[in-house]
């Protein structure tokens, strides 16, 4: 219970602005940390904090303005998913296979058929998930 003694404090890294660890604990001794904080309960997987002002800041990460324009191919090589509105640089992950991205746009193919979950990761923003299935023969367009 946080009171005059105590706090919840946000342990994050000075080059990132990654938030590293939650602590709860009496201000004295959170006030001896290695590593800066900010007051709160924020949590590292929706929050970071933001340097660019004279306060370190808690913000919320943003989301993603990714598109993607097939949910469905076909596994033969040739067809073609694109991921389009990509942070620059980010990472993506299709199935096991990761491709880093510097400039805000991939095409995928394959020709093994199943179902692949997309996962696009560029900090501070959060996680961008999707999935993409591969069929054998051709796909039926409407």
């Amino acid at each position: 219970m946080e009171d005059a003694n105590h706090m919840t404090a946000a342990l994050y890294d000075q080059d990132t602005s990654r938030i590293l660890a939650l602590r709860f604990g009496s201000r004295q001794s959170i006030s001896l940390e290695s590593l800066p904080y900010v007051a709160g309960d924020w949590n590292p997987d929706t929050h970071y904090i933001d340097l660019s002002g004279d306060e370190p800041t808690p913000r919320e990460c943003p989301a993603m303005p990714v598109s993607q324009d097939k949910a469905e191919i076909t596994a033969d090589g040739e067809d073609f998913m694109s991921l389009a509105g990509l942070p620059e640089p980010c990472r993506v992950r299709i199935g096991s296979a990761e491709y880093d991205v510097p400039d805000g746009a991939l095409e995928w193919s394959t020709v093994m058929p199943a179902a692949y979950k997309i996962e696009v990761e560029a900090f501070p923003y959060l996680t961008w998930e999707g999935e993409v299935r591969a069929v054998e023969g051709d796909v039926q367009t409407e």
